[in-house]
């Protein structure tokens, strides 16, 4: 389905379950995931005493463009690290939606963790929490978005933000979709 132009939308939790078949996927798009969760160590790029509620960079693409320029905050809690391999095919075009600052580092296992402070161990950032992915292929454009937690969709979540986690999934949606016009900031109920 993906090779022949194919659109996926992938929003995943960490889990310490292994998860061979999605590992498979997306190192075939020249992605992989950290073994735990981002904890921010700027805390201007986080809720404060929450270091793992993220307020990460938006960085410039067509799904992010009417975020940037309403200068919205997007809230990615409890989210994976996303890590561009090293090497990959060069039809493929990755491109970074939110990134953490640089001091952000990753727990491993964070459910057996006794804390969230850096520790040597823990793998340095900055990570993406939120990538788009298109390649050319025979017979159209294959394009993925990935987001690394599902937890920017919850209610509470979004009304933290004004509402800008649900035009950041709207517009992502309408991109992988090639409706590029209906990418915007949607009005709010004045309730």
């Amino acid at each position: 389905y993906m090779d022949k132009g194919g659109h996926l939308l992938l929003i995943t939790d960490y889990s310490s379950t292994a998860k061979p078949n999605l590992g498979k996927l997306i190192a075939n798009y020249g992605l992989s995931e950290t073994d735990g969760i981002v904890v921010e160590g700027d805390m201007n790029h986080c809720v404060p005493n929450y270091q793992h509620y993220l307020l990460p960079t938006v960085n410039t693409h067509e799904i992010t463009k009417p975020i940037q320029d309403g200068k919205y905050y997007i809230l990615m809690p409890v989210a994976q690290g996303i890590v561009k391999q090293a090497s990959y095919r060069s039809s493929l075009s990755i491109n970074s939606l939110l990134t953490t600052s640089a001091s952000a580092y990753n727990k491993s296992n964070p459910t057996n963790q006794t804390t969230l402070e850096r520790e040597a161990t823990d793998q340095s950032g900055p990570f993406d929490v939120g990538v788009a992915v298109s390649e050319k292929v025979t017979g159209g454009e294959t394009r993925m978005v990935w987001y690394s937690t599902s937890q920017f969709l919850v209610d509470d979540v979004n009304n933290m933000v004004g509402g800008a986690n649900q035009n950041l999934f709207l517009n992502s949606l309408n991109w992988m979709c090639e409706r590029e016009n209906n990418i915007s900031i949607r009005a709010r109920s004045m309730d």
